[in-house]
């Protein structure tokens, strides 16, 4: 009876070990790019609602008896008047962008990076760019022209 293993059954199972551990690691390092990749998608998809939302803020600024209100770049996001007094305002705080209406704030995304309005010279258009932590980007041009 012999006790142990010998030399080449000893080097074939550390090779078979080696195997499946780079096995392992690729499948674990595989999984979590496809994470990674569906966390970007999810984001982006939160940011398109986000940019909707945005958009029906900037609509209520018209009223059937009522001017065209205006639209106000503030430090950290926009402010859109729906009266004298009465606005909404899409502002960017620690990461999440909030949007501020009749003094009740709801979050519209979090995991934003860069939140930035700008408005034309013609004062028709404005463009907001939303970034994300995770690398993505989605830019849209509102109009702020008449009801329609």
């Amino acid at each position: 009876m012999r006790r142990g293993l010998t030399l080449l059954e000893v080097l074939f199972a550390s090779v078979m070990l080696t195997g499946l551990m780079i096995a392992g690691l690729m499948m674990l390092t595989s999984l979590s790019g496809t994470r990674e990749a569906r966390d970007a998608a999810a984001w982006e998809r939160s940011a398109r609602a986000s940019l909707s939302e945005i958009q029906r803020a900037l609509d209520r600024r018209f009223g059937e008896d009522l001017p065209l209100r205006p639209v106000v770049l503030t430090s950290d996001g926009l402010r859109s008047y729906r009266s004298e007094r009465a606005f909404d305002e899409i502002e960017l705080r620690s990461g999440v962008l909030f949007i501020n209406s009749e003094n009740q704030a709801r979050v519209l995304i979090g995991e934003v990076s860069e939140f930035v309005c700008r408005i034309d010279e013609h004062r028709t258009i404005v463009e907001v760019k939303l970034s994300g932590q995770c690398g993505r980007s989605l830019t849209r041009t509102l109009p702020l022209g008449s009801a329609k």
